[in-house]
């Protein structure tokens, strides 16, 4: 799968090997030969992938690549650094692209794509409180005067406030409402980081990290049920009897099942037009 062709000199950092793997090209770092430290197999190629990783190569190509695959399986992730424990060097995109397969890279563009697109001012995610997940450029939207429609879902949204439209008031009557009313600019501001389980119906809030998220008190990774290093794994009481435990897509609120025959990745159905959807099986 892969075979050693030239060498680069990069200033102080170290030495960078062009490797082909997989039909592809990429720069690899501090190769050597030995154990995979993932897969435990002997007499393997082991690289790195940033020149910025001190430490010795301990992984083999197809592990890494597997390792990448998983992270965009299961998070959605479009962000990625060394596994190494001990390391957390960030990988750039010309570091890591090369290692994907076109499905995977295909997930990862879009993510990225979605980054750029938030940054601009015309562009709106649907705020449908029973979950969408499509986002969409409003061509209009210096002049828009009143609602305008998600494209997948036909919600009424308003693009001033960034929520679903309030129905009742136009644009400066709810502003006005806003500054007289302290329990309405609350309930504004916990909508903006509240949604509701699509299962069982409790408000869960998110502030950061990833959109795969639990119906669970103590938050997706707090949760016995999912992380492993909790002394007892998959005995959560999740909080109390209002938390169902239901793991789902904050985007479009699709429940997401844990996939029992590959260990760390979901089964996912997310609807249509949702920025994850292509990570549905």
């Amino acid at each position: 799968n892969f075979s050693f062709f030239s060498r680069t000199r990069m200033g102080n950092l170290p030495q960078a090997e062009s490797m082909k793997y997989n039909g592809k090209t990429i720069k690899v770092y501090k190769q050597q030969h030995g154990k995979c430290h993932i897969c435990d197999v002997p007499d393997q190629t082991l690289i790195n992938l940033s020149p910025r990783c001190v430490h010795a190569a301990e992984y083999c190509a197809q592990c890494l690549t597997q390792y990448l695959h998983a992270k965009i399986s299961s998070k959605g992730a479009r962000q990625f650094e060394c596994p190494r424990p001990q390391c957390s060097v960030a990988w750039d995109t010309t570091q890591y692209y090369p290692m994907l397969n076109k499905k995977h890279l295909n997930i990862v563009d879009k993510l990225n794509l979605n980054v750029t697109l938030e940054k601009m001012p015309e562009f709106r995610w649907c705020k449908n409180p029973k979950g969408c997940g499509s986002g969409q450029l409003i061509g209009n939207y210096q002049n828009l005067q009143g609602y305008y429609n998600c494209h997948v879902c036909e919600q009424e949204m308003c693009f001033r406030h960034d929520m679903a439209w309030h129905q009742g008031y136009d644009c400066k009557e709810f502003d006005d409402e806003l500054s007289k009313n302290a329990d309405l600019r609350t309930d504004k501001m916990v909508l903006k980081f509240t949604k509701k389980c699509p299962k069982c119906g409790t408000a869960i809030s998110k502030l950061e990290g990833c959109d795969v998220m639990k119906c669970c008190q103590y938050g997706t990774h707090g949760c016995n049920d999912t992380n492993a290093k909790h002394h007892n794994f998959g005995k959560c009481d999740h909080g109390g009897k209002q938390y169902c435990g239901t793991l789902f897509c904050w985007c479009c609120l699709s429940v997401i099942q844990v996939d029992s025959k590959r260990q760390g990745r979901y089964i996912r159905r997310c609807k249509q037009g949702c920025q994850y959807a292509d990570l549905n099986d």
